[in-house]
């Protein structure tokens, strides 16, 4: 639904805590236009949506964060907390660990293996 309105890249929405409610709803949008505002979004969405599914809050953004499928990152969102970086997250799906190792050099970045090198 986000989607339809115009100049909307990406959108989001995850559940938040809400002292009266328990949880309330909250949009994550990036956007390519300067002119989408939060009273326009909610106004899109009250018009379009049952009165359980608008969002209580929007937040704006130049991008959303990506897990490492591509795929968008709500639990970065939750959590307010940096994206992980893409070169981190292909280091460690490709690192195999020796045997015998310790867990936590299955871990290793890229950055700290040149064998990992691609």
């Amino acid at each position: 639904m986000l989607y339809n309105l115009p100049g909307v890249t990406e959108a989001a929405v995850i559940g938040v805590p809400d002292a009266i409610f328990g949880q309330a709803i909250k949009a994550f949008i990036a956007c390519d236009r300067d002119t989408l505002t939060e009273t326009r979004v909610l106004a899109h969405c009250r018009a379009h949506l049952e009165d359980f599914m608008v969002p209580k809050s929007v937040e704006f953004r130049d991008s959303l964060p990506k897990n490492a499928s591509g795929k968008i990152d709500k639990l970065a969102l939750k959590e307010r907390r940096p994206p992980a970086r893409r070169e981190d997250v292909v280091a460690l799906k490709h690192a195999v660990p020796e045997a015998g190792a310790p867990l936590a050099a299955t871990f290793q970045l890229e950055t700290q293996n040149p064998k990992l090198a691609t």
